[in-house]
């Protein structure tokens, strides 16, 4: 089904390493550099350095071939996520966010077909029903997120959250909730998180 959620993961490259050069197709991508640096290529000639805080959405549409490699000594912490596409086959594109930094309540990261959000100065724009949200929360702060596409992701990057009222989970935990309505999370210990929301 168009936009459904194939993977939502947090990676280490060591120095050194990486996915070595190989064509992707049908598939929408989106990577986080979370610390670290992380070096993109591509066979087109394009190059860039994603340094922490920075994103970059790549729509393999009918082909491209791409690598991503660690060219620093230290270890690069990515979280990847992967949809299928709205629509397949069609040119493949690769777009960078520059402010893709953790802060209190959330940044929208990628936004369906460009569809404009309030607050939302600059968002990736990939070829499906999806939207990836990151963030933090602190002591005492709780946040209310209803799906707008059928059903989201949680993966927990460090810290402690409550989802639902459920048992508090911790750093590499995920879990998956439907809407409409509304699950509320709550911080049980200082927290980064990434919520990727997508059709079911």
């Amino acid at each position: 089904m168009a936009g459904k959620l194939r993977r939502l993961e947090e990676k280490t490259y060591p120095p050194g390493a990486g996915a070595p050069m190989s064509e992707r197709r049908g598939e929408e991508l989106l990577v986080i550099v979370a610390e670290g640096e992380l070096s993109y290529a591509d066979a087109g000639g394009r190059s860039e350095v994603l340094r922490s805080g920075r994103a970059i959405g790549i729509s393999c549409g009918s082909g491209i071939s791409f690598a991503l490699f660690n060219q620093n000594a230290k270890p690069a912490k990515v979280i990847e996520a992967a949809f299928s596409p709205r629509f397949p086959g069609g040119s493949p594109s690769v777009e960078i966010h520059s402010k893709a930094s953790f802060q209190k309540n959330y940044l929208r990261l990628v936004a369906t077909g460009g569809a404009k959000h309030s607050g939302a100065k600059r968002f990736l724009k990939l070829n499906s029903d999806a939207s990836v949200l990151m963030g933090e929360l602190t002591p005492a702060r709780v946040m209310d997120y209803a799906p707008s596409f059928g059903s989201a992701r949680l993966l927990v990057l460090d810290g402690k959250i409550e989802a639902g009222g459920k048992a508090a989970m911790e750093r590499g935990d995920s879990a998956t909730f439907a809407g409409p309505a509304p699950t509320r999370l709550r911080c049980v210990r200082p927290a980064r998180f990434v919520i990727a929301d997508s059709s079911c």
